[in-house]
Order: C-alpha cells, then structure tokens, then sequence
C-alpha cells in the first residue's frame, strides 16, 4: 500500500516568517495545554465568535484567567493552521498577479 506523503516545502516556508498575526479564516484550532495534562480547545465556533482583530493574542490574553478557573497553568499553545487553504489563496493570487496584462494596470507608470 503507497503512503501519501505531502509535499512540506510551503510549510517550512511559511515557518520562517515572522507572524505577527494570524487571520482567523486559516486557523483550524487553538489548544492551551494545561499543566494538569488537561487540554482546552478552542476551533470552528469558538473562534468565528472571538469578536477581536487578532484571535492568537487574545486567547493567549485570557490565558491567565483560564488558567485559574481551571486551576492549573497553561504550559504550551499549540496552533493547527489551514496550511492548504493559505498555499491556496496564495497561489490563486500570485497567478492572478502574474496573468495581469500591461493593459490591465491602471497605474500611470508613464515619466
């Protein structure tokens, strides 16, 4: 039986930039790992109602007051990002870039 294996290369791509932000849309889950062993989970719902601009940053902000109505410490984050759905986004718009004719650009590039 042949094993799938998924080319990795955009993955360790986007592992070297410096992200401040993550948009909501390419995140599938946020868990905080408790010291306890316990795991809080947050994906689907959970995030689609998280009302702020940066999803990450908030959780993580409310990680203390977690922490404490759980009584333990969160020990790690761990993010589950739509790598698929970024490298496609990413793809769509670059061709688009690309395919774009010097008669599309409406810039005046003109001296």
């Amino acid at each position: 039986m042949p094993i799938n294996k998924r080319d990795r290369s955009f993955q360790n791509i986007v592992r070297e930039l410096d992200i401040e932000k993550i948009p909501v849309e390419y995140v599938d889950s946020v868990t905080l790992i408790l010291k306890s062993g316990d795991s809080i989970i947050f994906e689907g719902e959970d995030l689609e109602e998280i009302e702020e601009d940066n999803v990450i940053s908030f959780i993580m902000a409310m990680s203390a007051d977690l922490a404490e109505e759980y009584g333990s410490e969160v020990e790690n984050l761990e993010i589950i990002m739509n790598y698929s759905r970024l490298e496609q986004e990413i793809v769509d718009k670059t061709k688009a870039l690309l395919n774009k004719g010097p008669k599309d650009d409406k810039s005046n590039t003109s001296v």
